[in-house]
């Protein structure tokens, strides 16, 4: 069998292994762990809307912890002051980090590199600020929003937990579906070719800082509805939400997952929310124990989880191909034949 037969049976198990992922809760019906499952949904949501920066497009970002946040605030604020539907609400917040991305993708992408990067920082750290001091009359300040309400779902039959687990899937499987054809689109190829040669990319007539701002934007949007959906779940919109640690967070789910890859990040997003959470039931250090993991998975695995994929495909299929025999040799004088 070849390595290529190989791939296209991992990808048809990983998509398998996704959906009994996805139904598990329904067949379990355990509280707990379908709010362990709600949580990687969401997370997975995140990672798959900024690896379309970080491993498609290849813009290094550490603040995407400012639109997940102002995913969270957008429900919340907008939620209280008009009193809209949950999907209009998710719209709303999906727009902002829309606007919000594209206004700092046009400003930060005269850098790149790790210019842009720390841009991106800096610009997340200045949201935290407002965020947390100066509209503290409309955002709560350091104390945050409370009282967020979930969609009402009654209409379901399901308990409240597995009933937003149920819409949180729905999402996550039209994100999913979203993203892979983005990533198979010209438009995605283009930014791929970017990523890998981008003078080249240029050379042929593309405008790649032009598409990079778009992937910028699509995928602060993304990490918008991320938020969303997960201050509605802690019905809390906190300034935690926007602190550039989350950034880091997301850049080791996406690392540890293999960025670059459609399945990647919602496997990060498994691996690092079971791990943090087993890790931090043993140990106050659980985060020296997460990074710990992290430095491996990038000396050892540096295409992350999902990224070794293609080379055990090809070492398997190297193993199941029969070995060449040597030259006979001459029973009588332990030659060769002629």
């Amino acid at each position: 069998m070849t390595a290529g037969a190989l791939l296209d049976r991992a990808g048809r198990a990983g998509l398998l292994l996704v959906g009994l992922l996805v139904l598990s809760p329904f067949l379990l019906r355990h509280s707990g762990f379908t709010l362990f499952l709600t949580t990687v949904l969401i997370w997975a949501i995140f990672a798959l809307a900024f690896d379309l920066c970080f491993g498609l497009a290849g813009m290094m970002s550490f603040g995407h912890a400012a639109f997940f946040g102002v995913g969270a605030y957008t429900v919340a604020i907008v939620g209280q002051l008009t009193g809209w539907p949950f999907a209009l609400l998710l719209a709303c917040a999906m727009a902002v980090g829309l606007v919000h991305g594209l206004l700092v993708g046009l400003i930060g992408m005269r850098s790149s590199g790790v210019y842009f990067g720390l841009f991106t920082l800096g610009m997340a750290e200045l949201v935290y600020v407002l965020f947390s001091t100066r509209l503290r009359p409309v955002t709560g300040g350091a104390d945050g929003l409370s009282g967020l309400k979930q969609p009402a779902l009654a209409w379901t039959g399901l308990a409240p937990d597995l009933a937003y687990y149920a819409m949180t899937s729905v999402i996550f499987v039209a994100v999913l579906l979203a993203v892979a054809v983005f990533r198979r689109s010209a438009y995605g190829r283009v930014l791929n070719a970017a990523r890998l040669n981008e003078v080249r990319a240029a050379q042929l007539g593309f405008h790649v800082r032009r598409m990079r701002v778009v992937a910028f934007a699509l995928s602060a949007s993304g990490s918008a509805l991320a938020g969303a959906l997960l201050g509605t779940k802690m019905f809390y919109a906190s300034p935690q939400l926007l602190q550039w640690s989350l950034s880091g967070d997301i850049l080791m789910v996406a690392v540890i997952g293999g960025s670059g890859t459609l399945l990647g990040p919602v496997a990060g997003a498994l691996v690092v929310e079971t791990l943090r959470h087993f890790l931090s039931d043993q140990t106050i250090h659980w985060n020296g124990l997460l990074g710990a993991v992290f430095i491996a998975v990038t000396l050892f695995m540096p295409k992350g989880v999902v990224g070794q994929i293609p080379a055990v495909a090809a070492w398997l299929a190297r193993r199941r191909q029969p070995r060449a025999h040597g030259p006979l040799a001459s029973p009588a004088t332990g030659g060769n034949r002629p």
